[in-house]
């Protein structure tokens, strides 16, 4: 609950998951940006993350979202992804 920055990756974003994660939590914390990858997505995982202001990138292809997200992590240039829109293919 103290990260700035929650990477989930792979994970599916179904009631039951969430509440196991505390989500609600961690999208409530002002200080926390979330980036995320889903697996098996429905409409109602893509709306649990789409209408949440703290999650930042999300994507559907954790192949390409995994490796650019830990070079920028690694270079320290998150900002960008941090302003831009929420979903990234």
């Amino acid at each position: 609950m103290s990260a700035d920055v929650v990477a989930i990756i792979g994970f599916g974003f179904h009631g039951p998951n969430l509440r196991r994660i505390l989500f609600d939590e961690l999208c409530a914390l002002p200080h926390t940006t979330i980036f995320a990858t889903l697996f098996d997505p429905d409409e109602d995982a893509v709306g649990a993350l789409a209408n949440r202001p703290s999650v930042r990138k999300f994507s559907l292809q954790a192949h390409q979202f995994v490796p650019e997200f830990l070079r920028r992590l690694q270079a320290g240039s998150l900002d960008d992804w941090r302003s831009g829109p929420g979903f990234v293919i």
